[in-house]
């Protein structure tokens, strides 16, 4: 970002790679990874193939992601399901391919937790069927995304709940 500040890039040092050489390293390995990514403090992207007990996730399986708060973040957060091994949105027949907090008729707990019910079919309570996240039937990755995360995210305070089998 030395050389180039745009629109929305913050000049503090914790952004700023003051090693040319690594700076040039960083940038090439964010366009490999992901060309035109956002910056940290815009927005934050978590993955894992395995539940809270190690294991791999797969359909074969049912699953919960509970959240006893919302994620700190000042814009918005949403969990999108991938098929393994292309990565792949999941087609299903409840055409929902991402859930978060903009999702409508999402049902939270009288304490403000949310949980969400991750499983291939869907859901005969009608709770689950609102909050559910349709998986593949075979083996996939969730991947969380947090837009405009505040310091907690950033500096790790922040842990994001595990996976639970259930």
């Amino acid at each position: 970002n030395l050389d180039h500040l745009g629109p929305g890039t913050r000049n503090e040092p914790e952004w700023r790679i003051p090693d040319r050489r690594a700076a040039y390293l960083t940038r090439a390995v964010a366009a490999r990874i992901g060309l035109w990514g956002n910056h940290a403090y815009e927005a934050v992207y978590a993955t894992t193939y395995d539940d809270a007990e190690g294991r791999t996730l797969t359909g074969a399986h049912r699953y919960t992601l509970r959240f006893d708060a919302p994620p700190p973040v000042d814009a918005f957060w949403s969990v999108t399901m991938y098929d393994v091994p292309d990565y792949h949105l999941v087609a299903n027949p409840a055409d929902r391919y991402s859930i978060g907090d903009r999702t409508p008729g999402l049902v939270y707990g009288p304490d403000g937790s949310l949980t969400l019910v991750l499983q291939h079919e869907r859901p005969a309570d009608p709770v689950e069927a609102a909050n559910w996240l349709p998986t593949p039937a075979g083996e996939f990755r969730p991947m969380i995304r947090l837009y405009q995360p505040q310091p907690a995210v950033l500096d790790g305070t922040y842990r994001l709940p595990p996976i639970q089998p259930r």
